[in-house]
């Protein structure tokens, strides 16, 4: 069994599934010879050896050029050398295949078009992961982001108000730290598709809503994306000359975080301006 390591760009996590042509391999040599090649990448990626993992990955790209995680992983790789172009390359070519996880591509490709500051070709590839993401609530996050910085503030504030609408929902909540969390063990359609089935019919049991409510309430993480959001929504009214939905925006984001310094240093700034 191959293993397909997961990899962070900045808030993105790439996971893919295990290809269903695997088992078809022709020559029984070659799939020991390719398992080898993605076992020593993928011991080198976690590593931070990302030039000897990339040697490793197109070895057994030679072997099969459809290998969906091989090519995942590269993304990966050429995205941690930030060697970004390249790394596009090998998420668009995900894109033209079968069975691959649409929302995190887009995501990721969203994500590496933003370090190049190429904003538009971000917001059409987190528009695009909107589709496909069970929790679109950092994605709408990041969406508004990028519409502030291309002054874009009426949509930038449509976005940040669809990322606070969604992280105040306990079944996207619900639905996210549970089915996004499948073991990969687990993973392959016929078993994720019947646990996705199973924990959907559960969201009205009062059993599993009472417990992850208060763990929704609680969550720190949630506590600060909120606060952030707020601050951002702050920004975006001031630009627009909502100065009291900017002030409201920018004191929800310090009631949620007391530490926030960027909240406080604009509801000051706000405050002194406009008295």
């Amino acid at each position: 069994e191959y293993l397909i390591y997961s990899g962070l760009i900045l808030m993105g996590i790439f996971t893919m599934l295990q290809p269903d042509w695997l088992v078809a391999i022709s020559a029984p040599g070659k799939d020991v010879e390719i398992s080898s090649y993605i076992e020593q990448g993928n011991i080198l990626l976690t590593q931070g050896d990302f030039r000897s993992a990339i040697l490793n990955y197109k070895k057994a790209l030679a072997i099969n050029p459809d290998h969906q995680a091989v090519i995942g992983n590269l993304g990966l790789a050429y995205s941690q050398l930030k060697e970004y172009a390249t790394a596009i390359n090998y998420y668009k070519k995900l894109l033209q295949m079968d069975n691959i996880d649409h929302g995190k591509t887009y995501y990721n490709l969203a994500e590496l078009y933003s370090l190049q500051k190429d904003h538009e070709n971000a917001i059409n590839n987190y528009i695009n992961a909107l589709d496909f993401v069970q929790d679109p609530t950092n994605t709408y996050q990041k969406l508004g982001y990028h519409y502030v910085l291309i002054k874009e503030f009426n949509q930038a504030i449509n976005a940040f108000e669809k990322a606070l609408q969604m992280s105040t929902d306990i079944n996207t909540y619900y639905r996210s730290t549970r089915i996004d969390n499948v073991p990969d063990s687990l993973a392959v359609p016929q078993k994720k598709l019947l646990i996705q089935e199973i924990r959907e019919s559960c969201l009205g049991e009062d059993e599993h809503r009472k417990y992850d409510a208060r763990s929704f309430q609680e969550d720190p993480h949630i506590i600060r994306e909120n606060a952030k959001t707020h601050n951002y929504l702050g920004i975006a009214n001031f630009e627009l000359g909502n100065l009291e939905d900017a002030k409201h925006h920018f004191e929800m984001a310090v009631q949620l975080w007391p530490g926030f310094s960027e909240a406080k240093h604009n509801l000051k700034k706000l405050s002194e301006n406009n008295p």
